[in-house]
């Protein structure tokens, strides 16, 4: 019998360990596999499937909790979807832990946008007339997709560290708000992720915000949208517009005689508004050589409140009405050209370019001033109109074409009490809803097939040529220009 060497028991038992390292190497393979594997399969799988659900879809980032863009029903609005962006977290609380409204709860599959607006270096609140701040945090309900109820979380955000936590960043501007520091902006686009849209916002004239644009690099980075009441911006809130029928309407019978029952001339309201020219100069020249009535609380004018019923109620005794900008920049045509129409009353403006007058107001509608070689022309032409009715009831014949509408919201004479903002401002849910759309169309946050990232974005530089870079020296005659 064949008697083992120690030799050989050493060498057995080396074996035997080696064989139980093995057995556990491999155990920890089958563990490790079925921890991670499994959940990305299953995540896709959920993916595609789409059951009904709510997830959180978010861009992986440094602070991965915090950067949360916008709350996701399982089924995608399009195909192109990556597991990699979703997360599965309770229906009862956002991302910051605020408990949503109950009916938002119980919404079965639902899609929430979470969108701030930047008022960190706010002033003063500049709407006083028109609505106080927003409730914040509150739900906007948007609209419903495929049975997908889809909401924005909106937010007036003042902490500049916590911007990165929005999909959507809107950046209100205006006369109350102060210019932000390059370290500032650093700050912002450090924590922003890569899904964030950034809205340039605004309800003021371009030339108003000249303080406000952004010096390089900043100018290239910053805003990836902007919302203004020019017809170049991704989204358009003119003051007013005029909307052709789709059928003329039938002039049988007399016309009516727009002059009919005017007993005044030519009205003009004052404000104590900033101009870019001399305005008030332009309506004393005038006012040599024809009636002129000046109303406003200023001294000298016929006293009435501004934005008053009872300044209505006389104004809308006037044949002509000078609607008179503050500013002279493309598709500047303020509210008080469009309520000047709506007043049945003739407006002669100074403000926009020509070009912008006749392609967005109603035909032969307005008289330009600046089409008149003197002032002295101007005032002959009025008194003209004055003593042709039917001359001047030509300025009215495109109300049987179209219409016009007004968006700019009710002034009041004193601060109001509500928060609830007016729905054609931007910080109403219509404006927030619409931009939310836009941003879930793209879908910023997606990838392609081929795994490449969707980088789509471009920037809007409030410079450009048709924003503050179209703001001239009003008039091209130098009797408005000097």
């Amino acid at each position: 019998m064949w008697a083992a060497t120690p030799f050989a028991k050493l060498t057995v038992s080396y074996m035997g360990r080696i064989a139980r390292l093995l057995i556990l190497f491999l155990l920890l393979v089958i563990v490790v596999t079925f921890h991670f594997f499994v959940p990305i399969v299953n995540s896709n799988f959920r993916e595609s499937s789409a059951p009904s659900g709510s997830t959180i879809a978010h861009s992986v980032s440094r602070t991965p909790k915090k950067n949360v863009s916008f709350v996701r029903d399982k089924t995608p609005r399009t195909q192109k979807s990556s597991a990699k962006y979703s997360q599965y977290l309770g229906e009862r609380n956002d991302v910051w832990g605020r408990t949503l409204p109950a009916d938002v709860q119980m919404a079965p599959r639902k899609t929430i946008v979470n969108v701030g607006f930047f008022e960190g270096y706010r002033k003063t609140w500049n709407y006083p007339t028109l609505f106080q701040p927003p409730l914040s945090p509150r739900i906007c309900e948007c609209f419903k997709e495929n049975d997908v109820k889809y909401y924005a979380n909106v937010t007036l955000e003042t902490n500049t560290s916590r911007t990165g936590m929005y999909g959507i960043l809107f950046f209100p501007q205006d006369v109350s708000v102060k210019q932000l520091e390059p370290h500032v902006w650093d700050a912002i686009l450090m924590t922003s992720p890569h899904y964030q849209r950034r809205i340039y916002a605004t309800f003021e004239g371009a030339a108003k915000l000249k303080f406000l644009a952004l010096d390089p690099p900043y100018d290239k980075k910053v805003f990836h949208w902007s919302l203004t009441h020019h017809s170049k911006s991704e989204f358009t809130m003119p003051y007013g517009y005029y909307s052709p029928f789709s059928k003329q309407l039938s002039t049988l019978g007399p016309k009516k005689n727009w002059a009919g029952g005017r007993t005044g001339l030519v009205a003009w309201m004052s404000t104590w508004s900033v101009t870019t020219w001399k305005r008030d100069g332009f309506v004393n020249k005038l006012q040599k050589h024809i009636s002129v009535d000046m109303f406003g609380e200023r001294n000298g004018r016929k006293r009435c409140p501004r934005n008053s019923t009872e300044c209505e109620q006389k104004i809308r005794k006037y044949k002509f009405y000078l609607a008179l900008e503050n500013s002279c920049c493309s598709e500047y045509i303020s509210e008080k050209f469009w309520r000047t129409l709506l007043w049945d009353i003739v407006p002669i403006v100074v403000g926009a370019p020509r070009e912008s007058y006749e392609r967005l107001a109603p035909p032969h509608s307005f008289i330009y001033a600046d089409d008149f070689v003197s002032i002295q022309d101007l005032a002959q032409y009025i008194f003209k109109l004055h003593k042709n009715d039917t001359l001047y009831n030509q300025y009215f014949e495109w109300k049987e074409k179209g219409e016009v509408f007004i968006n700019y919201p009710d002034l009041h004479n004193t601060a109001v009490t509500s928060r609830e903002p007016p729905k054609t401002f931007f910080y109403s849910c219509n404006s927030v809803c619409k931009v939310s759309r836009k941003y879930l169309d793209e879908k910023p946050d997606t990838v392609r097939n081929n795994g490449e990232k969707l980088n789509n974005s471009s920037f809007f530089d409030p410079k450009v040529s048709w924003w503050c870079g179209s703001c001239t020296k009003c008039g091209k005659h130098d009797w408005i220009r000097n």
